[in-house]
């Protein structure tokens, strides 16, 4: 039998926030955003994830995310070279992408064992659901 159970969105960016030094890339219908620095002081708030590096601030919706992937290098999906976590909209493309961004050494070694440590933890893939839409559909009697 699969397991089949679903995650709460803001659980799964903070516990991101271990990967340390990422290239963060943000898309939508009108284009992308990307900002590379260390994802440790992102901020999960009210149904809004917050990362702020010097002037360069990100602000994602967690309704906005209906999925997650912990994709290996070379996937078809991102083409990328590095290990990547990748945040699916509700038809499946990518929303927000958080690429590991270590690439040689021991930091490059630290890094890919804690990607394998959330991908252990959370499954190669997994719906999500924001913690704000739970919320709203609750009602106190």
């Amino acid at each position: 039998m699969s397991d089949t159970r679903v995650e709460f969105t803001e659980d799964v960016l903070r516990a991101c926030r271990r990967l340390g030094h990422v290239r963060f890339v943000l898309r939508n219908a009108v284009g992308f955003a990307e900002i590379l620095g260390n994802i440790e002081n992102l901020e999960v708030v009210d149904g809004w994830a917050h990362w702020c590096q010097s002037s360069i601030h990100a602000h994602v919706c967690c309704h906005a995310i209906a999925g997650v992937r912990f994709l290996d290098p070379g996937t078809t999906c991102t083409h990328q070279t590095h290990s990547t976590v990748c945040f699916d909209d509700s038809r499946g493309r990518p929303h927000l992408m958080v690429i590991l961004d270590q690439t040689q050494g021991v930091d490059a070694i630290e890094q890919e064992h804690r990607f394998e440590d959330l991908r252990d933890r959370f499954g190669t893939s997994r719906p999500l659901i924001s913690l704000e839409t739970v919320g709203a559909n609750v009602t106190a009697h």
